[in-house]
């Protein structure tokens, strides 16, 4: 259809109404698509908060839990051996492989619980161990 047929079938307050409301769809077509690219680019920065709050929460955690290891570690290197305890017992109270007497022995083991009790290790509420019973 050619312009001048279009003006013959419709007056100038249909076009002019035509034209509003091509203006009008045109527009809140624009603003439809600027909300949905505004609202994603929200939506996808409130995930990426989420993801990196989330994801340093369990950083922490696992550090937490390698620096437990790690204590536990450190505690059991330096707690002597139940090797050199029954060598000690069973060879009148000495450990002729660590050099270490039984006492020298229960007294390392004693110091490594009092030092735990005295920082309180978080592991350590209560400690109970069977007592061996020496005569030396």
């Amino acid at each position: 259809m050619k312009l001048e047929s279009f003006s013959r079938y419709f007056s100038f307050r249909t076009r002019l109404m035509i034209a509003l409301v091509l203006m009008g769809v045109v527009s809140a077509g624009i603003v439809a698509v600027y909300g949905f690219f505004h609202e994603r680019r929200q939506i996808y920065e409130l995930i990426e908060k989420q993801y990196v709050a989330v994801n340093q929460s369990e950083v922490t955690r696992f550090q937490t839990l390698l620096n437990q290891l790690k204590e536990n570690l450190l505690l059991a290197a330096a707690m002597p051996r139940v090797q050199e305890l029954i060598r000690a017992s069973d060879n009148g109270g000495y450990d002729p492989e660590s050099s270490s007497t039984y006492h020298q022995c229960i007294q390392r083991l004693e110091l490594i619980f009092v030092s735990m009790h005295k920082n309180r290790h978080p592991s350590c509420s209560g400690l109970h161990f069977p007592m061996i019973h020496s005569s030396y």
